[in-house]
């Protein structure tokens, strides 16, 4: 059967690829160079294998800290402003009460 031949072409290895973030897309891209080098052709298991362990090196408790902020020692934090008063332009306007006002 061909359907793991079907699933490594090259259009099916770029879709999968575009549905990387873009910092996994250059680990993926340095992958592909290696298996080049050997000469190799990337294929479907290839891919599936490289997105297994990217998934558990996010997955564990370091790869859940990548990305994460962190607060700026209260030093460096600016001082709060106080409140400011703000100004409106709005106008109450009870014309339209007054002339479309049902009677009765």
């Amino acid at each position: 059967m061909g359907y793991m031949a079907d699933m490594s072409t090259t259009d099916n290895l770029l879709k999968v690829h575009e549905l990387l973030p873009e910092h996994i897309q250059f680990k993926w891209a340095k992958v592909v160079y290696k298996l080049m080098e050997n000469q190799m052709r990337p294929n479907f298991s290839h891919i599936t294998g490289f997105v297994e362990e990217q998934a558990k090196v996010a997955g564990n408790v370091n790869g859940k800290r990548v990305g994460r902020s962190q607060k700026p020692p209260k030093s460096t934090l600016m001082p709060r402003k106080s409140k400011e008063t703000r100004a409106t332009f709005a106008t109450q306007d009870d014309t339209y009460e007054t002339t479309y006002r049902k009677t009765c």
